[in-house]
């Protein structure tokens, strides 16, 4: 339930998911209904995402994508639904540009089927998977080393991670990814091979996309030990800013922000962003709040001394990340 919500959270720790993996324009395979485009504003370096369901074909066979078409793949738990698994994993290889990735993440036989088979807890499934055993109690087990062994020519293995986040190992025969914080998955990461790979990557990202990692990538873990702070304390927020960080904020504080400023001018109606519109700064000398959190990495100084000298806000009331 909810697997591409739990990874992403568990990502978000990550710097490689930020500043690798999840750059430009990806497929996310299976993505329905819990999709990987609701985290864009989180990874900040993604540009669109595709969402590839049932309703747009078979996904063994990808048959209306074009070769090298995306910068990368992501599918949670789509892997184990199909009945050819080798010629799945093959065309997803092939829609991803040289020097791309691909992140799957799948269940793990002995946390989630727990040596019932057919699945007790989802009757689709066609395969398990472990990462390696010699021998399985699954009569459709697959070992993702030797199915990965198999496209060694075309890829290069990143990771291969068994998860089993708040996962109760002394509780059995229970489907334990109903809960909202338990992952019994295996995630492996692979890169599609290509000759001069870097200067490829050089090449599609801007310069100022790349300055823009450096910063993220230096503090993001900084500032999300602070955003996790605020989440504890009994206060109201207002947020400067709304871009990556802003997103991030959004997701973790909830009702806790009271509205977002920034000199945009549209209104925030306290739910959703109406086209990510926020209210202009003058609007903060009317909002009731006890911090405003900036949210604008780098201008921190710039925007405390205008928060200061043009609004009325006190030192005392200003959060930097």
């Amino acid at each position: 339930m909810l697997e591409q919500s739990k990874a992403a959270r568990r990502r978000f720790y990550d710097g490689n998911f930020h500043n690798r993996y999840f750059c430009g324009h990806g497929i996310d395979i299976g993505g329905k209904p819990d999709p990987f485009s609701q985290y864009i504003g989180v990874f900040p370096l993604v540009k669109s995402v595709k969402i590839w369901d049932i309703e747009d074909g078979d996904a063994q066979y990808m048959a209306n994508c074009e070769d090298a078409m995306y910068d990368f793949v992501v599918s949670s738990h789509c892997l184990e639904h199909m009945h050819n698994v080798e010629e799945a994993f093959s065309n997803w290889i092939r829609i991803v540009k040289p020097g791309g990735y691909l992140i799957i993440t799948v269940p793990d036989e002995d946390l989630y089927e727990q040596k019932q088979w057919p699945s007790a807890y989802n009757f689709d499934h066609k395969w398990t998977f472990t990462i390696h055993k010699q021998e399985s109690w699954s009569q459709k087990s697959m070992n993702v080393l030797d199915l990965l062994k198999q496209f060694s020519g075309e890829i290069e293995i990143e990771k291969i991670e068994k998860i089993s986040d708040f996962y109760n190992h002394n509780l059995i025969y229970k489907d334990q990814t109903l809960h909202v914080n338990v992952e019994s998955a295996i995630e492996f990461i692979v890169r599609k091979k290509s000759e001069a790979t870097l200067i490829e990557v050089q090449k599609n990202r801007t310069y100022l996309e790349l300055k823009a990692t450096k910063t993220f990538s230096s503090q993001f873990s900084e500032a999300f030990h602070k955003i996790s702070e605020l989440a504890k304390q009994d206060a109201k927020y207002v947020v400067y800013g709304y871009g990556s960080m802003g997103e991030v904020l959004h997701k973790f504080l909830g009702e806790k922000i009271v509205a977002f400023v920034d000199k945009k001018g549209a209104v925030y109606d306290g739910s959703v962003l109406q086209n990510q519109g926020v209210y202009v700064p003058e609007t903060l000398k009317a909002l009731s709040y006890d911090y405003v959190v900036i949210s604008v990495l780098d201008r921190e100084t710039e925007i405390s001394e205008e928060l200061i000298d043009a609004y009325g806000v006190t030192k005392e009331k200003i959060i930097t990340l």
